[in-house]
């Protein structure tokens, strides 16, 4: 009974030292998450360059005069440039996808109601709009200068069909 409590008792670290078992290795995260002023995480790009990385945070804040010191003035132009093309790339992800998810309220599950409703409404009227097709029957006949340029004999040779 005392060995039961023992064993609930062990943390996850002490049960892998009495199993022989080697913790994992840590991997760096590969993009830096920085706060942004609505609260939530945004991620970077350049992760393979830190020291860029570092000069896109100073962009993102309004300091990269400060934090670009040792650049000269053309390449700090076209980092700013880049920075600026990736910024607004980022900024247009979450508007395209604004569309796509709706949050669970009671008004947001009448809107989808409505819809619902004005669908079958559209395809009730578009069914009762088509009037199923009429098919016609009629005889015939290939004229003569048809047979002729398909290279066939024609049909009514002989025969009293006119055309």
């Amino acid at each position: 009974m005392e060995e039961s409590k023992e064993s609930n008792n062990l943390s996850s670290s002490k049960r892998g030292e009495i199993l022989g078992e080697r913790q994992l290795p840590v991997r760096p995260k590969s993009e830096t998450p920085i706060p942004t002023s609505g609260g939530s995480k945004t991620y970077l790009p350049f992760s393979d360059n830190p020291q860029k990385q570092l000069r896109y945070v100073a962009f993102l804040q309004n300091r990269y005069e400060e934090a670009s010191t040792d650049l000269h003035d053309l390449v700090k132009e076209d980092e700013k440039r880049e920075f600026a093309t990736v910024r607004d790339k980022f900024k247009e992800i979450p508007d395209s996808l604004k569309g796509r998810f709706t949050k669970s309220t009671p008004e947001s599950q009448k809107k989808i109601e409505e819809e619902a409703k004005r669908e079958k409404e559209q395809e009730e009227s578009n069914t009762q709009s088509i009037p199923n097709p009429i098919r016609e029957v009629e005889d015939w006949a290939p004229s003569k200068l048809l047979c002729k340029r398909f290279g066939e004999k024609d049909p009514y040779l002989n025969s009293i069909v006119s055309l």
